[in-house]
Formats: structure tokens, C-alpha cells, sequence
């Protein structure tokens, strides 16, 4: 994570200064340049989205929201055991 930080910093899209709470740990702030690069990836990513979506037929459209509800409820459940855990399943 560091060396993303770094080259974050140095593109010019980050500032990091020392936490006052940890000197370990550094606060980052995107800066104007950042949040114009976040900006034009977010649209990029979103017109090829539209774009994909468009492409695909109505019953895999309908498939698309089932998984989507889905992953939405597993995201929201706490109580399902991770599958890179062995302990958990045998439980």
C-alpha cells in the first residue's frame, strides 16, 4: 500500500502527513487533481457499464439483479462463515 501511496503522492493526486494519533500512521487527503482523475475513471467505468448492460438480453439482465440482491444479502450477513476458513464450515 505504500508504494501506491507514494506514487499517488508524487502523480500529485494525494497529500499524507503523520496522524497525530499514531506517528505511524499517515492521514490522506485526496487533492483537486485527484478528485478530477477519480472523476474521469468514475465516468469511464460508468459509460462502459451502460454500454455492456445495453448489450445484453432481458433475461440475463434479470439474472444480473437476482445476483445483485444476493450479493447485496450476503454483504449484510455477518453470520456466514468464510470460505478460507475450515473451522467455520466443520462448525
Amino acid at each position: 500500500m505504500s508504494r501506491t501511496f507514494n506514487e499517488l503522492q508524487v502523480a500529485g493526486l494525494i497529500t499524507r502527513c503523520p496522524s497525530e494519533r499514531d506517528r505511524r500512521e499517515s492521514v490522506l487527503t485526496i487533492t483537486a487533481a485527484g478528485c478530477e482523475a477519480l472523476t474521469r475513471d468514475m465516468a469511464d467505468t460508468d459509460a462502459w457499464l451502460a454500454n455492456a448492460l445495453g448489450t445484453i438480453t432481458e433475461g440475463v439482465g434479470e439474472i444480473l439483479r437476482i445476483a445483485a440482491t444476493l450479493m447485496d444479502q450476503l454483504a449484510g450477513c455477518s453470520t456466514i462463515a468464510r470460505p478460507d476458513c475450515a473451522e467455520q464450515r466443520s462448525e
